[in-house]
This record gives C-alpha cells, sequence and structure tokens, in this order.
C-alpha cells in the first residue's frame, strides 16, 4: 500500500470518527423535550465541504436574521467594501444680490442607513449635521429662502416597509421604514417611569428626540418584576397616531423603549426648516418629494458614510435590520426587487442552488424567507476562500463581541468560534465558523423553527451544540 492510499484512508477514518462523535454528542442533545415539536435542522461542515453532521440539512427554514448573511456579503462584492452612501444637500433657482433664494434647498439621500446615527460616535449627530447644513447654507450668502426646505426621497420612494412584516412589529425600532434619507437610524427613544405595584401603569415621561405631531395612547400595564421589555409599539409608516400595549417590569426609575419614525425624510427637513428659522433665514417650511428627482442648481455639501465594510461589520454585529434593508435596495440601485435578483446572483455565483431559495427582505424579519442549513454552511465555506481570516471581522465572536457576548464565558470554544444569530418568535438560529480543537475549519448552521419553549432556554441547547462542534472538530 503506498502513501498516498494510507493518507486516504486515514482521512476516511477521522472523518468517520468525527461524524461517530457529533451524531451521538448532538443527537442527545437533541432529544431534549422541549424540542419534541420543534423543526431542527443542521449542517456541519468540514474545510472540504464534507458533511460531519445533518439534520434535515437540505430543507427550508426560516432563516431570521441570517439572512443578513446574504444581504451583507452580497453588498460588499457588489458594492464594494470601500462603497459610500453620500447625502447631498443643494438649492434650486436663484440667489439674488440681497441673499433671497427664490427657490428651495434640496436635501438628497441614496439611502445611508448611518445617517445621524449614535452608533458611531465619531461621526456627526443630528444636531450637528443640522448646524453644519445651515453653516453652508449662510456660507452661499443666503438670507432668505423663497421656497421650502425639500427632503428628496426618491431614489428609495415611499415602499420601504415589506409587506409580510408582522403589524406588531411595524411600530417598533426594529422595523422602521427604510428611506433614501434616513436619520437617527428611524427611530426614536420613549420613556417611561417604573411603577413599584402591579396595580399601576408605567408613565410617558419623554421623547427623544422630539417628533413633531407624534401622539401616543399608552395601554401598557405593570409586569413582575424582572419580566423584562414585553412592549409593543403599535403604528405604520406616515401615521402619527402611536398605541403602545403589553408590559414593562415593576421597579424604580425610568425605562427606554425604541419605536420608528413615522416619515425620516419630513422628520430631518422639519430639523433644517426650524434651526434656519432659529438663524433668522426664513423660509416656507419642510417638504419631501418621493416620486421625481430634483435637479439642484449647486450641490453646497456632501456628507458621505463610513466605508460600507464598517456598515457590514455593524450590521452582523448588532443584528441592525435597517442596514441591511437600505444594503438591499440600493444594490438594486433603488429597486428592492432588482436587489433580490442581485443577491441570488451572488449566491448562484457561489454555487448555491437558488431555486428552493425564497428571499422576501434583506435583514430576515420576515417569516417569508427561506433557505436551508446546507446553504448557510457552504456559503460561509466559500466566503472563507474569499476572506481568510478577514471574515472573523465580520462576525461576532463567542463570549466577546456583538450578539455572541455574553454566551460561552465557561466554554472551551469562548474566544475560537465566531457565529451570526438569528431570533424571532419560535426561532433560534446561528450560522458560522470556528477553528475546531484540531485547528482545522468548521462551519455550521443550526436552525430551529416553531419550538414552544423559550428562546432563552433553545439557545443553551445550541450554545452547546456549537461548543461540541468546536471540540469534536
Amino acid at each position: 500500500m503506498n502513501s498516498f492510499i494510507k493518507i486516504i484512508l486515514l482521512y476516511f477514518l477521522l472523518i468517520n470518527s468525527v461524524k461517530a462523535q457529533l451524531a451521538s454528542k448532538i443527537d442527545h442533545l437533541l432529544n431534549d423535550k422541549i424540542l419534541a415539536s420543534a423543526e431542527v435542522g443542521i449542517c456541519v461542515l468540514d474545510s472540504k465541504g464534507e458533511l460531519l453532521y445533518g439534520r434535515n440539512n437540505k430543507r427550508n427554514f426560516i432563516p431570521a436574521s441570517l439572512q443578513k448573511i446574504i444581504t451583507n456579503f452580497t453588498a460588499l462584492e457588489v458594492l464594494g467594501e470601500n462603497y459610500q452612501f453620500s447625502t447631498e444637500i443643494g438649492y434650486t433657482g436663484t440667489i439674488l444680490p440681497d441673499g433671497n433664494l427664490i427657490g428651495d434647498i434640496v436635501i438628497y439621500g441614496n439611502g445611508d442607513p448611518s445617517f445621524g446615527s449614535e452608533r458611531f460616535q465619531k461621526r456627526p449627530q443630528i444636531a450637528t449635521i443640522v448646524q453644519e447644513i445651515v453653516k453652508f447654507i449662510k456660507n452661499k450668502g443666503i438670507t432668505c429662502i423663497d421656497g421650502y426646505i425639500i427632503s428628496d426621497a426618491s431614489y428609495y420612494g415611499t415602499d420601504g416597509t415589506i409587506h409580510s412584516w408582522a403589524w406588531n412589529d411595524l411600530g417598533n425600532y426594529y422595523a422602521c421604514n427604510t428611506w433614501s434619507i434616513n436619520i437617527h437610524e428611524n427611530y426614536y427613544n420613549l420613556y417611561f417611569n417604573l411603577q413599584t405595584s402591579l396595580q399601576k401603569q408605567p408613565k410617558i415621561i419623554g421623547l427623544s428626540p422630539y417628533i413633531p405631531n407624534l401622539t401616543f395612547k399608552n395601554e401598557l400595564v405593570s409586569g413582575p418584576a424582572n419580566s423584562g421589555d414585553e412592549s409593543y409599539i403599535f403604528g405604520s409608516p406616515y401615521t402619527y397616531n402611536r398605541i403602545v400595549r403589553g408590559s414593562l417590569p415593576i421597579g424604580s426609575g425610568d425605562y427606554k423603549i425604541k419605536g420608528s419614525i413615522p416619515d425620516s425624510p419630513l422628520f430631518f427637513a422639519q430639523l433644517v426648516s426650524q434651526e434656519l428659522t432659529k438663524n433668522r433665514i426664513s423660509n416656507s417650511g419642510a417638504k419631501v418629494e418621493y416620486d421625481q428627482s430634483i435637479k439642484m442648481n449647486e450641490i453646497v455639501l456632501k456628507i458621505k458614510s463610513p466605508m460600507l465594510k464598517d456598515l457590514v461589520q455593524s450590521a452582523n454585529l448588532e443584528s441592525i435590520n435597517l442596514y441591511c434593508e437600505s444594503f438591499l435596495t440600493a444594490l438594486g440601485k433603488g429597486n428592492r426587487n432588482k436587489g433580490i435578483k442581485e443577491t441570488k446572483k451572488f449566491l448562484a455565483n457561489n454555487q448555491i442552488d437558488t431555486s428552493g431559495i425564497f428571499i422576501e427582505d434583506g435583514s430576515g424579519l420576515s417569516f417569508w424567507n427561506n433557505i436551508s442549513p446546507d446553504n448557510f454552511a457552504h456559503l460561509l465555506l466559500k466566503l472563507n476562500t474569499k476572506y481568510g481570516n478577514k471574515l472573523q471581522f465580520y462576525f461576532p465572536k463567542a463570549g466577546v463581541s456583538g450578539t455572541l457576548s455574553y454566551l460561552f464565558k465557561d466554554k472551551e470554544a469562548n474566544g475560537k468560534l465566531w457565529a451570526k444569530t438569528g431570533s424571532m418568535q419560535q426561532v433560534m438560529n446561528y450560522a458560522g465558523f470556528t477553528i475546531g480543537k484540531s485547528g482545522k475549519l468548521t462551519t455550521f448552521c443550526i436552525i430551529i423553527n416553531r419550538h414552544m419553549a423559550p428562546n432563552k432556554d433553545i439557545r443553551k441547547i445550541e450554545e452547546e451544540i456549537m461548543n461540541i462542534i468546536y471540540l469534536n472538530t
């Protein structure tokens, strides 16, 4: 027997040993009674694409935020890691010698999801951005504006909410509309004063930033201590009456929840209009153009986003829905459906069969998305080939960062495994990779849908499965 054949035989012996260990340990965990009614799909691959463990691995499931992996890496490949969104401020008409602008101030955006975001503290926040715009307008010699402050949001249009998103999500920050002019990640903070008695209602005490004309009907109740945030804000884009339902825990002090801004392009135009008035530059108020792009005579200021690679890192580590929805529409040059076609082309280019895949959105908030664990595990192998160690930059690290920062604290996989989380009601998923204890790369996807137990209990089982994958590959 020559050495080559010996190596091949050794490889298959090792593979079979790994498969046996994984099957024994993972199957034992999956026998837990809390998974009795659950739909489980798992795929574990070695660096050569050999299936080490599979359970319903080619069956489609609801991916939740695992969908972000696909959107984010499509954006990096198609738009480029150094791509930057841009917001432009200019004017139409003519500036007269006395400084009177016979025309409008126009704010044009192409979808920057980080515009005025608190997430990027080194970048200008809302107040600073508005002041900068006013400064450039004044520097242009404009002392009076005969027209309006217009947000030109025509690039994405009005249809920035996915039709299959749940009604109880739409009024909340994670299901905000996506516009070509976004501000403060399209959310506001709503503050409550907690109560010490279950019989007393949490009271609304503040709103930041202040949204003109936004009203709230408070139907919240107080829940048991440590019951967490079980509140929902009900309302849809372009409507200003909100109902707050659910519960907040009894306790002392204040509590913050986040809601979706009804119309971010209008809100931003209002902020600029108000600041100009404060600076004694009169104007006719704020408007939004959703249908047709406005031609400007001159652009006086351009504000660029961070590079796409940094936005993608935030989107993946912190699971930000808005960012991925904006990426998807940007991929289609302002058209979401074209963005979905680009995404499927990206998958096909990475040898993923898209015939059985259904993509409804970019973030995974829709229950209509469908994809298999096998697709995710194979895509991660392809991404590792392209990015190498750089891939770790874009994924939460076990016990260290993002949505994995609080997991694996007492596990051997702590600091040695990277994965994206995907969770919704009755959905708890992970997809990622590890440099196993043997020093070899392994990719995996664990999807558990339609379980009856709380997500936190399902998460414990999946955490143990991921630790087993690290120890035994």
